[in-house]
């Protein structure tokens, strides 16, 4: 990196790791994820939005368990 005080901020924050049960997805938008339950997410989940990973295109969205 070129900017040494980011390189120095970004040492310096902790990171968090936290696995989650993946329910369902992938899905190609936000709004695949409400219409395909209903409009309404399943109690205990969250909508989440993967990183892209090599050749991949376009986004990605899954319904995960809402407790780690």
């Amino acid at each position: 990196m070129d900017d040494p005080a980011r390189v120095k901020e970004l040492i310096g924050t902790a990171a968090v790791l936290e696995l989650t049960k993946v329910e369902d997805g992938p899905f190609a938008s936000r709004e695949a994820v409400l219409s395909q339950h209903g409009g309404v997410l399943p109690l205990n989940t969250k909508m989440v939005k993967a990183k892209p990973r090599g050749a991949q295109e376009g986004e990605q969205w899954y319904l995960v368990g809402r407790p780690p």
